[in-house]
Protein backbone atom coordinates (compact mmCIF):
# COMPACT_ATOMS: atom_id res chain seq x y z
CA UNK A 1 0.00 0.00 0.00
CA UNK A 2 1.34 3.56 -0.95
CA UNK A 3 1.04 5.86 1.66
CA UNK A 4 1.07 9.82 -0.03
CA UNK A 5 3.07 12.59 1.79
CA UNK A 6 1.00 15.68 3.12
CA UNK A 7 2.09 18.98 2.95
CA UNK A 8 1.72 19.42 6.52
CA UNK A 9 3.43 18.66 9.84
CA UNK A 10 2.33 16.98 13.14
CA UNK A 11 4.40 16.94 15.96
CA UNK A 12 2.77 13.72 17.38
CA UNK A 13 3.28 9.87 16.74
CA UNK A 14 -0.13 8.56 16.20
CA UNK A 15 -2.09 6.33 13.96
CA UNK A 16 -5.99 7.06 12.70
CA UNK A 17 -8.01 4.63 11.11
CA UNK A 18 -10.50 6.55 9.55
CA UNK A 19 -14.19 5.31 9.17
CA UNK A 20 -16.02 3.02 7.03
CA UNK A 21 -16.56 3.95 3.50
CA UNK A 22 -13.87 4.84 1.07
CA UNK A 23 -11.68 4.79 4.01
CA UNK A 24 -8.34 5.31 4.45
CA UNK A 25 -5.10 5.61 6.93
CA UNK A 26 -2.64 8.19 8.24
CA UNK A 27 -0.45 8.54 10.60
CA UNK A 28 1.68 11.18 11.86
CA UNK A 29 5.72 10.67 12.99
CA UNK A 30 8.84 12.48 13.04
CA UNK A 31 6.37 16.22 11.99
CA UNK A 32 5.28 14.13 8.87
CA UNK A 33 1.87 13.22 7.98
CA UNK A 34 1.05 10.43 5.90
CA UNK A 35 -1.88 9.49 4.06
CA UNK A 36 -2.95 5.79 2.33
CA UNK A 37 -5.24 5.77 -0.68
CA UNK A 38 -8.97 4.78 -0.72
CA UNK A 39 -9.49 1.30 0.65
CA UNK A 40 -13.36 1.18 -0.33
CA UNK A 41 -16.31 -0.05 1.75
CA UNK A 42 -14.57 -2.38 4.95
CA UNK A 43 -18.11 -3.93 4.45
CA UNK A 44 -16.24 -5.79 1.43
CA UNK A 45 -14.43 -8.65 3.07
CA UNK A 46 -11.48 -8.56 0.28
CA UNK A 47 -11.20 -4.27 1.09
CA UNK A 48 -11.10 -5.32 5.16
CA UNK A 49 -8.52 -7.78 4.16
CA UNK A 50 -6.70 -5.03 2.89
CA UNK A 51 -7.13 -2.56 4.97
CA UNK A 52 -6.54 -4.70 8.22
CA UNK A 53 -3.15 -5.77 6.71
CA UNK A 54 -1.94 -2.19 5.87
CA UNK A 55 -2.43 -1.17 9.20
CA UNK A 56 -0.34 -4.22 11.01
CA UNK A 57 2.45 -3.19 8.08
CA UNK A 58 2.01 0.39 9.41
CA UNK A 59 2.36 -0.42 12.91
CA UNK A 60 5.49 -2.91 12.67
CA UNK A 61 7.26 0.16 11.25
CA UNK A 62 6.81 2.54 13.70
CA UNK A 63 4.96 2.21 17.55
CA UNK A 64 2.12 4.88 17.42
CA UNK A 65 1.89 6.42 21.52
CA UNK A 66 -1.79 6.79 20.25
CA UNK A 67 -4.52 5.34 18.11
CA UNK A 68 -7.87 7.13 16.84
CA UNK A 69 -11.13 6.02 15.27
CA UNK A 70 -14.30 6.92 14.47
CA UNK A 71 -17.43 7.49 16.75
CA UNK A 72 -19.51 4.77 15.41
CA UNK A 73 -19.83 1.80 17.43
CA UNK A 74 -20.48 -0.59 15.16
CA UNK A 75 -17.99 0.38 11.94
CA UNK A 76 -15.13 -2.48 11.73
CA UNK A 77 -12.30 0.44 11.93
CA UNK A 78 -13.79 0.93 15.50
CA UNK A 79 -13.53 -2.59 16.56
CA UNK A 80 -10.19 -3.10 14.78
CA UNK A 81 -8.94 -0.03 16.77
CA UNK A 82 -10.16 -1.43 19.83
CA UNK A 83 -8.63 -4.61 19.55
CA UNK A 84 -5.29 -3.13 18.33
CA UNK A 85 -5.65 -0.95 21.68
CA UNK A 86 -5.97 -3.36 23.80
CA UNK A 87 -3.53 -5.87 22.57
CA UNK A 88 -0.81 -3.34 22.09
CA UNK A 89 -1.86 -1.25 25.27
CA UNK A 90 -2.50 1.64 23.27
CA UNK A 91 -4.55 4.58 24.44
CA UNK A 92 -7.43 5.07 22.24
CA UNK A 93 -9.45 8.26 21.29
CA UNK A 94 -12.78 8.36 19.16
CA UNK A 95 -13.64 11.48 16.97
CA UNK A 96 -17.32 12.60 15.95
CA UNK A 97 -17.06 11.93 11.90
CA UNK A 98 -18.13 15.55 11.43
CA UNK A 99 -15.92 17.12 13.41
CA UNK A 100 -12.76 15.22 11.24
CA UNK A 101 -14.08 15.88 8.46
CA UNK A 102 -14.45 19.51 9.35
CA UNK A 103 -10.97 19.53 10.67
CA UNK A 104 -9.37 17.82 8.00
CA UNK A 105 -9.82 20.97 5.41
CA UNK A 106 -9.22 23.61 8.22
CA UNK A 107 -6.09 21.88 8.75
CA UNK A 108 -5.05 21.70 5.21
CA UNK A 109 -5.33 25.70 5.42
CA UNK A 110 -3.74 26.21 8.11
CA UNK A 111 -6.41 27.62 10.09
CA UNK A 112 -7.21 27.14 13.56
CA UNK A 113 -10.34 29.52 14.29
CA UNK A 114 -12.90 28.77 11.80
CA UNK A 115 -16.52 27.89 11.18
CA UNK A 116 -16.97 24.16 9.35
CA UNK A 117 -19.77 22.82 6.99
CA UNK A 118 -19.98 19.18 7.11
CA UNK A 119 -22.39 17.38 4.51
CA UNK A 120 -23.00 13.98 3.85
CA UNK A 121 -24.71 10.72 4.19
CA UNK A 122 -24.44 9.78 7.25
CA UNK A 123 -21.94 10.05 11.14
CA UNK A 124 -22.84 8.82 14.17
CA UNK A 125 -23.26 11.69 16.37
CA UNK A 126 -22.44 12.81 19.50
CA UNK A 127 -25.93 12.86 20.53
CA UNK A 128 -26.60 9.61 19.69
CA UNK A 129 -28.61 10.29 16.24
CA UNK A 130 -27.48 10.32 12.47
CA UNK A 131 -25.60 13.28 11.55
CA UNK A 132 -24.96 14.41 8.23
CA UNK A 133 -25.56 18.35 7.85
CA UNK A 134 -23.53 20.17 10.24
CA UNK A 135 -21.64 23.51 11.05
CA UNK A 136 -19.31 23.92 13.90
CA UNK A 137 -17.67 27.09 15.43
CA UNK A 138 -14.40 25.30 15.54
CA UNK A 139 -15.51 21.98 17.47
CA UNK A 140 -18.79 23.46 18.96
CA UNK A 141 -22.08 22.19 17.04
CA UNK A 142 -23.77 25.56 16.18
CA UNK A 143 -26.31 24.27 13.01
CA UNK A 144 -28.04 21.65 11.47
CA UNK A 145 -30.29 20.63 8.78
CA UNK A 146 -33.59 19.72 10.78
CA UNK A 147 -33.86 16.47 12.23
CA UNK A 148 -36.25 14.38 10.02
CA UNK A 149 -37.12 10.50 11.26
CA UNK A 150 -35.13 8.39 8.63
CA UNK A 151 -37.60 5.22 7.92
CA UNK A 152 -36.66 2.12 8.20
CA UNK A 153 -33.55 3.27 8.93
CA UNK A 154 -30.49 2.33 7.07
CA UNK A 155 -32.79 1.08 4.41
CA UNK A 156 -33.91 4.24 3.73
CA UNK A 157 -30.54 4.47 2.22
CA UNK A 158 -31.29 1.88 -0.69
CA UNK A 159 -34.80 2.84 -1.17
CA UNK A 160 -34.75 7.07 -1.15
CA UNK A 161 -39.05 6.95 -0.85
CA UNK A 162 -38.65 6.05 2.77
CA UNK A 163 -37.19 9.05 3.73
CA UNK A 164 -39.29 11.10 0.87
CA UNK A 165 -42.10 9.62 2.80
CA UNK A 166 -41.09 11.10 6.51
CA UNK A 167 -40.97 14.29 5.21
CA UNK A 168 -43.83 14.66 3.04
CA UNK A 169 -45.78 13.45 6.16
CA UNK A 170 -44.83 16.81 8.01
CA UNK A 171 -47.50 18.48 6.00
CA UNK A 172 -49.48 16.38 3.67
CA UNK A 173 -52.18 13.25 4.75
CA UNK A 174 -51.75 9.80 3.45
CA UNK A 175 -54.18 10.07 0.22
CA UNK A 176 -51.59 13.09 -0.83
CA UNK A 177 -48.32 11.23 -0.27
CA UNK A 178 -49.79 8.25 -2.24
CA UNK A 179 -49.79 10.79 -5.27
CA UNK A 180 -46.30 11.43 -5.60
CA UNK A 181 -44.63 8.08 -4.38
CA UNK A 182 -44.61 4.87 -6.42
CA UNK A 183 -45.10 2.72 -2.78
CA UNK A 184 -48.48 0.37 -2.46
CA UNK A 185 -50.87 1.72 -0.14
CA UNK A 186 -49.89 -1.18 2.25
CA UNK A 187 -46.51 -0.34 2.58
CA UNK A 188 -47.04 3.23 2.66
CA UNK A 189 -49.45 2.68 5.60
CA UNK A 190 -46.76 0.61 7.39
CA UNK A 191 -44.12 3.43 6.57
CA UNK A 192 -46.78 6.08 8.11
CA UNK A 193 -47.53 3.89 11.38
CA UNK A 194 -43.90 3.12 11.75
CA UNK A 195 -43.29 7.27 11.88
CA UNK A 196 -46.21 8.05 14.52
CA UNK A 197 -44.45 5.19 16.63
CA UNK A 198 -41.10 6.32 16.32
CA UNK A 199 -40.16 2.45 15.18
CA UNK A 200 -37.06 1.88 13.29
CA UNK A 201 -37.05 5.69 12.84
CA UNK A 202 -33.83 7.20 13.78
CA UNK A 203 -33.73 10.95 13.83
CA UNK A 204 -31.74 12.30 10.94
CA UNK A 205 -29.75 15.53 10.18
CA UNK A 206 -28.55 14.19 6.88
CA UNK A 207 -27.84 16.05 3.51
CA UNK A 208 -27.82 12.95 1.62
CA UNK A 209 -30.93 11.57 2.82
CA UNK A 210 -32.59 14.84 1.75
CA UNK A 211 -31.05 14.72 -1.78
CA UNK A 212 -31.58 11.18 -2.16
CA UNK A 213 -35.22 11.92 -0.88
CA UNK A 214 -36.12 14.86 -3.82
CA UNK A 215 -34.39 12.29 -6.58
CA UNK A 216 -37.11 10.36 -5.60
CA UNK A 217 -40.07 12.83 -5.57
CA UNK A 218 -38.94 13.96 -9.08
CA UNK A 219 -38.53 10.86 -10.93
CA UNK A 220 -34.87 10.35 -11.25
CA UNK A 221 -33.72 7.72 -8.60
CA UNK A 222 -36.21 5.27 -6.57
CA UNK A 223 -33.54 2.69 -5.43
CA UNK A 224 -29.72 3.50 -5.30
CA UNK A 225 -27.63 1.24 -7.05
CA UNK A 226 -23.91 3.00 -6.05
CA UNK A 227 -22.88 4.78 -3.27
CA UNK A 228 -24.54 8.20 -3.63
CA UNK A 229 -26.50 7.56 -6.91
CA UNK A 230 -29.84 9.35 -6.11
CA UNK A 231 -27.93 12.57 -5.22
CA UNK A 232 -25.90 11.95 -7.61
CA UNK A 233 -28.31 11.34 -10.72
CA UNK A 234 -30.43 14.58 -9.00
CA UNK A 235 -27.21 16.90 -10.01
CA UNK A 236 -26.69 14.91 -13.24
CA UNK A 237 -30.28 16.34 -14.07
CA UNK A 238 -29.42 19.56 -12.79
CA UNK A 239 -30.05 22.99 -14.70
CA UNK A 240 -30.62 26.88 -13.14
CA UNK A 241 -32.33 27.06 -9.86
CA UNK A 242 -35.43 28.67 -9.10
CA UNK A 243 -35.27 31.26 -6.04
CA UNK A 244 -36.80 29.85 -3.31
CA UNK A 245 -34.81 31.59 0.24
CA UNK A 246 -33.60 29.26 2.84
CA UNK A 247 -35.96 29.38 5.72
CA UNK A 248 -33.51 29.41 8.76
CA UNK A 249 -34.84 28.59 12.55
CA UNK A 250 -33.16 29.35 15.58
CA UNK A 251 -33.14 26.98 18.59
CA UNK A 252 -30.56 25.14 20.89
CA UNK A 253 -28.91 25.45 17.95
CA UNK A 254 -29.44 27.27 14.09
CA UNK A 255 -31.28 24.47 12.08
CA UNK A 256 -31.52 25.10 8.27
CA UNK A 257 -35.26 23.70 7.69
CA UNK A 258 -35.35 21.22 4.95
CA UNK A 259 -39.48 20.56 4.96
CA UNK A 260 -39.90 23.90 3.16
CA UNK A 261 -37.98 22.38 0.57
CA UNK A 262 -40.47 19.75 -0.39
CA UNK A 263 -43.42 22.44 0.16
CA UNK A 264 -42.04 23.96 -2.70
CA UNK A 265 -41.45 20.76 -5.04
CA UNK A 266 -44.92 20.01 -4.62
CA UNK A 267 -46.24 23.41 -4.83
CA UNK A 268 -44.28 23.51 -8.69
CA UNK A 269 -44.76 20.14 -9.92
CA UNK A 270 -45.87 21.73 -13.03
CA UNK A 271 -41.92 22.99 -13.26
CA UNK A 272 -38.80 22.23 -15.06
CA UNK A 273 -37.60 19.36 -13.71
CA UNK A 274 -34.08 20.15 -13.68
CA UNK A 275 -34.36 23.36 -12.40
CA UNK A 276 -36.34 22.25 -9.51
CA UNK A 277 -33.35 19.65 -8.76
CA UNK A 278 -31.41 22.39 -8.76
CA UNK A 279 -33.05 24.45 -6.55
CA UNK A 280 -32.76 21.34 -3.26
CA UNK A 281 -28.62 21.87 -3.88
CA UNK A 282 -29.15 25.35 -4.22
CA UNK A 283 -31.52 25.52 -1.30
CA UNK A 284 -28.88 23.41 1.22
CA UNK A 285 -25.42 25.22 0.02
CA UNK A 286 -27.03 28.90 0.68
CA UNK A 287 -28.58 27.52 3.67
CA UNK A 288 -25.53 26.51 5.14
CA UNK A 289 -23.73 29.38 3.93
CA UNK A 290 -26.59 31.28 6.08
CA UNK A 291 -25.94 29.77 9.14
CA UNK A 292 -21.40 29.35 8.78
CA UNK A 293 -21.09 33.35 8.10
CA UNK A 294 -19.72 34.54 11.57
CA UNK A 295 -17.06 36.57 10.89
CA UNK A 296 -14.51 33.76 10.88
CA UNK A 297 -13.10 31.53 7.97
CA UNK A 298 -15.08 28.98 6.64
CA UNK A 299 -14.42 25.75 5.18
CA UNK A 300 -16.86 22.99 3.56
CA UNK A 301 -16.01 19.18 3.46
CA UNK A 302 -17.76 15.69 3.63
CA UNK A 303 -18.88 13.79 0.55
CA UNK A 304 -21.68 16.60 -0.64
CA UNK A 305 -18.18 18.83 -1.13
CA UNK A 306 -17.83 17.06 -4.59
CA UNK A 307 -21.41 18.17 -5.46
CA UNK A 308 -20.89 20.88 -8.10
CA UNK A 309 -23.63 23.26 -7.68
CA UNK A 310 -23.02 23.18 -3.47
CA UNK A 311 -19.28 23.53 -3.96
CA UNK A 312 -19.52 26.01 -6.75
CA UNK A 313 -22.11 28.35 -4.78
CA UNK A 314 -19.86 27.91 -1.51
CA UNK A 315 -17.17 28.60 -3.25
CA UNK A 316 -18.28 31.71 -4.74
CA UNK A 317 -18.61 33.13 -0.82
CA UNK A 318 -14.87 32.17 -0.24
CA UNK A 319 -15.43 29.08 1.50
CA UNK A 320 -12.95 26.33 1.02
CA UNK A 321 -12.17 22.81 0.79
CA UNK A 322 -9.58 19.89 1.14
CA UNK A 323 -6.78 20.00 -0.84
CA UNK A 324 -4.85 17.27 -0.74
CA UNK A 325 -7.19 14.60 0.63
CA UNK A 326 -10.43 13.87 -0.37
CA UNK A 327 -13.28 15.88 1.11
CA UNK A 328 -14.79 12.09 1.32
CA UNK A 329 -14.51 10.07 4.02
CA UNK A 330 -10.88 9.01 2.08
CA UNK A 331 -10.00 12.57 4.33
CA UNK A 332 -11.71 11.22 7.84
CA UNK A 333 -8.25 10.17 8.96
CA UNK A 334 -6.71 13.25 8.63
CA UNK A 335 -9.39 14.66 10.79
CA UNK A 336 -8.81 12.11 13.32
CA UNK A 337 -4.92 13.01 13.29
CA UNK A 338 -5.85 16.87 13.68
CA UNK A 339 -8.16 16.70 16.66
CA UNK A 340 -5.96 13.92 19.03
CA UNK A 341 -6.21 15.29 22.42
CA UNK A 342 -8.72 17.59 21.84
CA UNK A 343 -11.17 15.61 24.00
CA UNK A 344 -13.46 15.51 20.74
Amino acid sequence: MQFKTLPLSLDRNYLALGADMSTSIAFSTDNKVFISESMGTLSDPDNLSKYRATIDATISKFSPSKILCDLHPGYPSTRIARELSEQNNIPLQQVQHHIAHAHSAAFEHSLTDFVGIAADGMGYGTDGTIWGGEVFDNRKRVGSLEPQLQLGGDSATQFPEKMLVSVLANFLEQNEISKHVTLPQNDLSLLLQQREQQFNSPISTSTGRILDAASALLGFCKQREYPGSPAIILEQNSTTPYDLEPVIQKKDRTLLLTTPIFEFLIENRDKDNSRLAATVQQYLAEGFYKIADRGKPIVFSGGCANNKIMAEYLSSKNVMTNKNVPPGDGGISLGQLCLADSGD
